[in-house]
């Protein structure tokens, strides 16, 4: 392209940037925006040479005195604009600004015609610099910069080639463009474009150097004000609640100093309010103190006067930068310690609420030191606490017309017996029992909290958090309401919290003498684990680069220059010392920079030289260098293996079609990163009736492809197994190996209820089967891999890396991936099976007679029809005792039939004393027939039977069965099943299906629920698919714990989630410690399951 095409391109090109500038900042009114977009447009047509525009252009001739009337035009309406339309000199200055620019674009013909349009264009992007302070003005800048350098070298250029006699020769004339070339060539862009990029270079240096020394005339010092609700001094229940859909930011908070601090919450506290009478909460005391400040004034030291001493704890730094809110509250973590601010004075109240003298004007910026308070463990166990009277003064008030919230309370308190306890109740109930939702205004009703709690059961974090503090009160335990924001929006980019309008949150304190206030949120957990999609990186990626725009450019202050200053002092040594190593590292290339400047230089005329030599120099350097990237960028084309990031980019789609193969397929918006930090949840035979392998949104690991014997070893009885082989898989490629082998090896047990679970499912549960004196699944594990949460492989067994063999087997998944398991089996052998009627109270006294006989496996299913004699009383009874292994067995035994078992399962449903009376017979035909150790383990289960079933009974409402399994000391069984029989029958419980096991004490596993020699009763329970149905289910599944707990027993901790807190304390005391391994083993809870979700919320506190 020609300089003299190339110049005019680039003047209409800075225009349009400058232009496009004012544009943005919405400062062009419409009807003067579309004529000058269309007059860029022509002007740039006619730049690049079109024959019909340029021939129209030049039959359009315009006298200089029609020029300077309607420039006197322009004038006039700049008078009448700022006179009587905007009435402000900047928009009608802006306006002038453009009608000149659009008289100069149609008049370009002499060179000063440019100049005047290159100082319009400098007046235009100062005008629109002035007017913003958002990001987007960085990439206008930036075009506007690298424009401005072509046009000005440009202008130059072609000034020096219009001095060029028109007298000489041809021959001259061709010897002097073939010295001074008329054209760009690649050379010269590239050159132009490192100048472009070292005055920018130059430009940022010049701003961070040049002295602060005050603010612009028309710079805009503050925004638009954010108007917030319930930071007043009386908040109406229900209020917030407009304000929870508005994604309006804020403020944006930085942990600085705490790397390791949870960054999936953080409290924001604002105000606290003691009084309530029942619609709105309001402070009993409006007086204000002036915090004592050290520093010169700039800390405040923070002291609540309601908080004990001694219980501040877990110092956490907070930097703040709070948009312009029309409230005076400054918000902190709970509870501050000390504030740092450009502030003249801050107030606090008695409730630590603090406070400016009045609503800022603008953003402020400011750091808070906070200490999270912990509940003393001395106070979680205390059965009465002591209040002092001005707690007890300020933070029992209820509304007299409370006596239904009273009632309500001490009805989910009842079986509490400390006040932590009931803290904990309260919480629960309110978790458990409602729904969050924005819908429905309770703020016009006369009694909301009530409407709440007893008719509409939904509502937002007011509802709750009065309903806990109101229900605690009534009960004597003080508490207060606090609002303020729960940021749940970490920007991964910038490391910071972003906090908008919709997390205004409320919450509860509770007080305890020795502890202060504790935070209790009864509000349930929305959906706060959705992995990010690909455009919430990005926003996230431009509010940071947004917010480093404020904070480097719009804010930049003489401070911030003494900080620099200061950084650079006090790491001169090492600057120093890489400044030294950048100098051997560039030596070279500049050396090579010199010669080629030289070169450049002769081919230019000695007058340009004088005007561009200075940028040259370096603007050559730069361009070596870029130009040998592209070389290396070059050599990654060609030769792949040759650059390490196209190395990393091609084992990276390798890596991901590989576990595409494998089951675990990439969503197709996830970024890598994404990608690599989503929830995993890990299944098999996905055979679980507490469904604790499954998480909402989460990377769901299909194991069931790894199913390869990977080793055997005939000698010890040893094989390796991938986890997601299944039993019958293991069986059969068992006998396969083994073919012809004298002394066949065998499997000791699997779960008995299905075959479809995976070794690693199994030991993931820790199962176990019906033998009579067999420990669960951990007693025939002898090791296994184990994937970590940071990708390591390790091998666990009881010798290495015992404690995660103790926390896996048992651990349901949430420690790694199984990928491998090595089994302990036993020699194959022949089994006879012996069957009988008992009775259930004498089935204990027949189980250890069958142990003393040698029998290696049994069980006791029994009777479980309400309205009959044998109803939990009678049982068939069935055995396996070793035999000679030359003993046959016969080709054609009796066995169930699937169409048998379908009839079975109809009956159970239909006519429970039938279905016994059936079951019976057909097993009592069997006695004395002869089976194999394994194979005898293998069940029928029907694949979706309770459709078909429900079809077929005509069941207008769908069900399923619910598995429950309880464990008690074998002593007390006859008692716990006496007991079971009156609760299934006051309660019209419908069982179908139960049976009778033995299991031996766990001592090696974590989450040991055989605690010690058991006898185990495995129920299903029929439920109807209704809101109704199931809480009956849930409800029946307590009180049968409770049974349990009541003979010293226990229950199966995954089968639902349905256990209270107090349940799960008493049968698994350590669960909270196992939780807190879990975040110990994987602190970024890569392997989650809802199972796991549920735990970890209730026992949030420990955590």
């Amino acid at each position: 392209m020609l300089f003299d095409r190339a110049f005019t391109i680039s003047s209409v090109l800075l225009a349009t940037t400058a232009f496009s500038g004012l544009v943005l900042v919405q400062s062009v009114p419409l009807w003067l925006a579309l004529p000058t977009v269309i007059i860029l447009i022509i002007s740039l047509l006619r730049a690049e040479g079109k024959g019909i525009i340029r021939r129209a252009m030049a039959r359009v001739t315009v006298s200089a005195t029609l020029w300077n009337v309607l420039l006197i035009c322009a004038f006039l309406i700049l008078l009448i604009d700022l006179t009587l339309v905007s009435q402000d000199l900047l928009p009608a200055g802006i306006h002038f600004l453009v009608v000149l620019l659009d008289i100069k674009l149609l008049t370009l013909q002499q060179r000063h015609d440019y100049r005047h349009l290159y100082a319009i264009s400098l007046m235009a992007i100062l005008a629109s610099a002035a007017l913003t302070t958002d990001a987007w003005f960085i990439p206008i800048f930036l075009l506007y910069l690298l424009a401005a350098v072509w046009t000005l070298l440009l202008y130059h250029l072609t000034h020096e080639t219009d001095d060029i006699s028109p007298s000489i020769t041809s021959s001259s004339t061709a010897a002097g463009h073939a010295a001074f070339p008329s054209g760009i060539t690649r050379r010269f862009f590239w050159l132009t474009n490192g100048t472009a990029l070292m005055t920018i270079a130059l430009t940022l240096t010049i701003f961070f150097l040049i002295p602060r020394i005050g603010a612009g005339m028309f710079q805009k010092t503050s925004g638009e004000t954010v108007r917030t609700t319930g930071f007043s001094d009386r908040v109406d229940l229900g209020t917030i609640g407009s304000v929870k859909q508005d994604p309006q930011i804020v403020m944006r908070v930085e942990l600085p100093d705490q790397p390791a601090v949870q960054k999936d919450r953080l409290y924001l506290r604002g105000l606290a309010y003691d009084q309530y009478n029942g619609r709105s909460w309001n402070h009993s005391e409006t007086r204000r103190r002036s915090l004592n400040s050290v520093d010169e004034g700039r800390v405040f030291l923070v002291r609540p006067t309601d908080l004990p001493p001694g219980s501040l704890s877990i110092p956490i730094r907070q930097d703040i930068l709070l948009e312009t809110l029309d409230t005076a509250v400054l918000f902190a973590a709970p509870f501050a310690e000390r504030v740092s601010g450009e502030f003249l004075t801050v107030l606090t109240d008695t409730m630590g609420g603090l406070y400016l003298p009045s609503p800022p004007s603008s953003r402020i910026r400011y750091s808070v030191t906070s200490h999270v308070t912990r509940l003393a463990q001395d106070e979680r166990t205390a059965s009465t606490l002591v209040y002092p009277d001005f707690i007890r003064s300020h933070y029992l008030q209820v509304p007299e017309e409370s006596q239904l919230v009273a009632d309500l309370a001490q009805r989910v308190t009842q079986e509490a017996t400390t006040p932590f306890g009931r803290v904990l109740a309260v919480h629960q109930h309110l978790l458990e029992n409602y729904r969050y939702s924005l819908e429905g205004d309770t703020a016009t009703l006369r009694h909301p909290l009530e409407e709440f709690l007893f008719t509409r059961k939904t509502g937002y974090c007011e509802h709750y958090a009065t309903a806990m503090v109101v229900m605690l009160r009534t009960i004597g335990i003080p508490a207060r309401l606090v609002t303020g924001f729960l940021a749940t929006e970490w920007n991964e980019y910038g490391g910071y919290f972003t906090v908008r309008q919709r997390d205004a949150h409320a919450w509860v304190e509770v007080y305890f003498p020795s502890s202060g206030w504790i935070i209790m949120d009864p509000t349930p957990t929305t959906d706060t684990l959705v992995a990010t999609n690909r455009w919430e990186s990005v926003r996230h990626l431009g509010e940071s680069v947004r917010l480093q725009w404020d904070r480097l450019f719009v804010r930049y202050s003489a401070k911030d220059q003494l900080a620099v200053v200061h950084g650079v002092r006090e790491s001169r040594d090492a600057l120093r010392e890489q400044a030294s190593h950048w100098g051997s590292l560039i030596s070279a290339p500049i050396e090579k920079g010199f010669s080629g400047l030289v070169h450049v230089a002769h081919t230019f005329r000695p007058g340009m030289l004088e005007l561009i030599t200075g940028v040259v120099v370096v603007g050559l350097a730069l361009l070596l260098l870029i130009l040998r990237d592209r070389i290396g960028l070059w050599a990654t084309t060609h030769l792949p293996t040759s650059h390490p990031q196209l190395a990393i980019a091609h084992l990276y789609t390798r890596m991901v079609r590989t576990v595409e193969k494998r089951g675990v397929r990439k969503p197709p918006s996830a970024t890598a990163n994404e990608f690599a930090r989503t929830a995993i949840s890990v299944a098999g035979g996905r055979h679980a009736m507490g469904t604790q392998q499954f998480g909402t949104d989460t990377l769901h690991l299909d194991m069931r492809s790894f199913n390869r014997v990977l080793h055997f070893d005939s000698g010890s009885g040893l094989v390796e197994v991938e986890a997601g082989i299944q039993w019958p898989e293991l069986i059969q490629a068992s006998l396969t190996m083994q073919a012809g082998a004298a002394k066949p090896w065998g499997i000791v047990q699997k779960q008995t209820g299905a075959d479809r679970l995976s070794i690693g499912g199994g030991l993931s549960a820790n199962i176990h089967g019906r033998g009579l004196r067999l420990k669960p699944f951990i007693g025939d594990i002898d090791s296994f891999r184990l994937v970590l949460a940071d990708g390591q492989v390790v091998t666990c067994s009881r010798s290495e890396h015992s404690d995660l063999f103790r926390l896996a087997v048992g651990g349901y998944g949430l420690f790694g991936v199984v990928s491998s398991v090595t089994l302990r089996l036993m020699p194959r052998q022949k089994l006879q099976r012996v069957v009988e009627l008992v009775q259930v109270d004498d089935v204990m006294e027949r189980f250890e007679q069958r142990i003393a006989e040698g029998y290696l496996y049994g069980d006791c299913q029994f009777a479980l029809d309400p309205a009959s004699e044998d109803f939990l009383k009678r049982g068939i009874f069935s055995c396996y005792k070793p035999v000679d292994p030359t003993t046959p067995i016969p080709s054609r035994q009796r066995e169930i039939s699937e169409e048998q078992w379908l009839r079975l399962l109809y009956l159970a449903h239909a006519d429970k004393t039938k279905a016994f009376e059936v079951y019976s017979r057909e097993y009592l035909t069997t006695n004395g027939q002869i089976y194999w150790s394994d194979t005898h383990q293998l069940s029928y289960y029907p694949e979706g039977y309770h459709r078909s079933l429900d079809d077929k009974m005509k069941a207008g409402i769908p069900g399923s069965e619910m598995i429950s399994e309880l464990y008690v000391p074998r002593k007390e069984l006859a008692s716990f099943f006496a007991d079971m029989r009156e609760d299934f029958r006051t309660h019209k419980v419908e069982a179908i299906y139960g049976t009778i096991r033995l299991i031996e004490r766990d001592e090696e596993s974590f989450l040991a629920w055989a605690k010690e020699p058991w006898a185990c009763t495995v129920l299903n329970l029929h439920v109807s698919h209704t809101p109704d149905g199931i809480e009956r289910a849930a409800a029946s599944f307590r009180r049968l714990i409770d049974l349990a707990r009541k003979r010293g027993g226990s229950y199966f901790l995954t089968y639902h989630k349905w256990a209270t807190r107090a349940q799960v304390e008493a049968c698994y005391p350590q669960f909270p410690e196992f939780l807190r391994l879990k975040r110990r083993y994987d602190p970024h809870e890569r392997f989650q399951s809802d199972w796991y979700r549920h735990y970890r919320i209730m026992f949030a506190d420990y955590l």
